[in-house]
């Protein structure tokens, strides 16, 4: 089987939507939506908090950052996986396992008892959070008829982009008058809703299933643990030189000049192994597409942008204007 065919599984087996059980898509689009917006939350809520988490558990300004950057990097490994994940187990499936894996990771971020402790439980919540999103994409494209694709697209878009707009706002909120673990603990109602309303309202098209069964049966046996391998590594080395760097003086340290070439080795390897694979774990060919490709570089220029901001600003003014949380939520 071709590893193009492979990729898009709706290009295997394609039923019109008229042939398809009807569903309510308008349900389906709120339910899956509650995970996305918290995914999307959790990744700009917890920036409002760190001056408070800092006095916490002891951290230095620092060592703070490693719980946003865990949650992110966590997010970034699992996110090009999701459809080779999706695949294996169904779409459906795989948006419930991801969210309870994401509730999960929240429930242990509140009850965190170290810097350490709450890094690993982010990156656990980052696991749950990276596939989330991806997944909404593929559940709105097999439930949207075609001449209502862009509408689908323009909704989940909403979703992702609500939540970097209320995130810091509610996390500063919920800082002042309550405790930083609530800004983790928030997302359990939510997201157990969420949990509900996708069992009962998402229903995955039986040529979507029957499509994904046969594409899972040659993935299984050409499954790509080396693509898998060199691409987490690659980024984690990656994550780290950026963000060690410069407490390091950059090339004077050896230990980031090591990461830098090993991250530039593995995802050079990562790309060589994925364009010759016979089931990769991520379809760089989808770039062959200017469209494609073009978007993804827009999307990435402005989230680098975006959360960027996100970090540094609540840290500012907090720090060094004296604005309380809720203050610099706002700002």
């Amino acid at each position: 089987m071709s590893t193009v065919a492979l990729s898009p599984p709706l290009r295997l087996v394609e039923a019109t939507q008229a042939e398809r059980a009807p569903v309510n898509k308008w349900l389906v689009t709120l339910s899956v939506s509650f995970g996305t917006l918290m995914g999307a939350i959790d990744a700009s809520i917890v920036n409002v908090a760190l001056t408070h988490i800092r006095g916490s558990v002891g951290a230095t300004l620092e060592e703070i950052t490693w719980i946003s950057t865990g949650f992110v990097v966590a997010t970034v490994l699992v996110m090009p996986l999701t459809a080779f994940l999706g695949r294996l187990v169904g779409q459906k499936r795989l948006y419930m396992i991801s969210l309870v894996v994401f509730l999960a990771g929240s429930a242990l971020c509140g009850m965190a008892w170290s810097l350490w402790s709450l890094v690993f439980f982010r990156v656990i919540q980052g696991f749950g959070a990276g596939a989330l999103q991806p997944t909404e994409q593929a559940i709105l494209r097999q439930t949207f008829p075609p001449k209502e694709q862009g509408m689908a697209m323009a909704l989940f878009a909403m979703a992702v982009m609500l939540g970097p707009a209320f995130g810091p706002t509610l996390g500063g909120i919920l800082v002042d008058n309550a405790s930083w673990p609530w800004i983790f603990y928030i997302n359990i109602p939510v997201g157990l809703l969420g949990l509900v309303m996708v069992w009962r309202f998402v229903h995955e098209p039986e040529d979507i299933r029957s499509a994904n069964a046969l594409a899972a049966t040659e993935q299984k046996k050409n499954i790509d643990w080396q693509g898998i391998a060199l691409l987490s590594v690659g980024l984690a080395a990656l994550q780290y030189f950026l963000e060690e760097g410069d407490k390091n003086s950059w090339f004077d340290s050896r230990l980031i000049t090591f990461c830098l070439i090993l991250a530039g080795l593995a995802l050079a390897a990562f790309v060589m192994r994925e364009l010759s694979a016979k089931v990769p774990a991520v379809n760089l060919k989808l770039f062959k597409d200017p469209v494609f490709a073009s978007g993804t570089l827009i999307g990435s220029v402005m989230f680098a942008m975006l959360m960027a901001n996100l970090f540094l600003l609540p840290v500012f003014m907090q720090e060094l204007l004296g604005f309380d949380a809720t203050q610099s939520g706002v700002s």
